[in-house]
């Protein structure tokens, strides 16, 4: 019973974070990328933005990601498999990371 409590305990307090995490943004539909943006970041990263972002670009202001797929967790066993949520802001540099995996036990 205590682990089903703590469960939901768990996925309330995460809601709660993905929540705070978006409140209060603000509003950047209407603002573009210009390539002038980066011109005086390091010049690997200025490269790659060049190469990923395209001029005139809507931004990007946060982003839900969701995975699946196995894990390794320790040489001794088989892979588990995985599920995970991220959650990411650009305008407040933040991200929250869920992972659902079976529990690891030792044997």
């Amino acid at each position: 019973m205590s682990l089903v409590i703590g469960k939901i305990n768990l996925e309330l307090k995460f809601k709660k974070r993905v929540t705070e995490l978006f409140a209060n943004l603000e509003n950047i539909s209407n603002k573009n990328y210009a390539v002038k943006q980066s011109d005086r970041l390091l010049e690997l990263v200025h490269r790659y933005f060049r190469y990923v972002l395209k001029n005139g670009q809507p931004y990007i202001g946060d982003i839900r990601l969701t995975q699946s797929g196995f894990l390794k967790s320790d040489f001794k066993r088989g892979f588990i498999k995985i599920s995970g949520e991220q959650y990411l802001s650009v305008q407040k540099l933040q991200f929250i990371w869920k992972d659902k995996t079976s529990i690891f036990l030792q044997v």
